[in-house]
């Protein structure tokens, strides 16, 4: 079973992927900020991380790049998700490049797993 880590801020949204991912039979551990993100990942390790770009205290790059310096997280596939709707197309693909993928919230429930399912198949 894929763990996957969810760094956001918002209960709400919390509740809603904690929900969604298990019943698609995900381990899910849920961060409320950046810091507590990097805290569990150094110690639980996920396969896959959704990141909330908008993440307090250190904004949710910050937070990725931090993860991927973790030992046994240089490959994490990370989903940078938010909620605003002004980032250029070319902001977005640039990051969806560099970390794994960028979705914009609330992201339907097909796009969300199917980019998740992509992510943990290896190439």
């Amino acid at each position: 079973m894929a763990t996957i880590l969810v760094a956001d801020d918002e209960k709400s949204v919390q509740n809603l992927l904690k929900v969604l991912l298990e019943s698609e039979r995900y381990s899910v551990i849920i961060a409320r900020n950046g810091i507590d993100a990097v805290a569990l990942a150094k110690s639980v390790q996920p396969n896959c991380a959704i990141v909330d770009l908008m993440l307090p205290p250190t904004e949710g790059i910050t937070v990725s790049e931090n993860l991927k310096k973790l030992a046994g997280c240089e490959k994490l596939p990370i989903i940078i998700y938010t909620g605003r709707n002004d980032i250029p197309q070319k902001r977005q693909e640039k990051l969806a490049e560099r970390f794994g993928a960028f979705l914009e919230k609330p992201a339907d429930t097909a796009t969300l797993l199917l980019t998740i399912k992509k992510l943990l198949t290896p190439i």
